[in-house]
């Protein structure tokens, strides 16, 4: 048992660093562009990244035999919005465009 508790422990402290090195990471690169290019760069990447982590979460919730829809249907959502919002940009110009002024 002990040694299970001080391997879960070395995960953890692992999974804390990787979390604190990319938080840094992802301020400095933020810093380091215009807001519209880290919208249009890194957002679909971040959220590609959170729909894997909560599909994941509802697999390990299904397999302990608790309800994980919700948590499903959210990392589905998260994990389709970039392609969602890829599709929008696109019917946009097909529908007529902006106006011109």
């Amino acid at each position: 048992l002990a040694a299970h508790q001080r391997a879960v422990g070395k995960r953890n402290t692992v999974i804390g660093v990787i979390a604190a090195i990319s938080a840094v990471l992802l301020v400095f690169l933020t810093d380091r562009m215009p807001w519209e290019a880290f919208v249009f760069v890194c957002v679909p990447f971040l959220s590609m990244a959170a729909g894997a982590t909560l599909i994941a979460f509802s697999i390990h919730k299904h397999r302990k035999k608790q309800r994980c829809l919700a948590t499903l249907a959210a990392g589905l959502f998260i994990l389709l919005l970039p392609v969602l919002i890829g599709l929008f940009l696109l019917s946009a110009f097909a529908l007529g465009g902006p106006v011109p002024g």
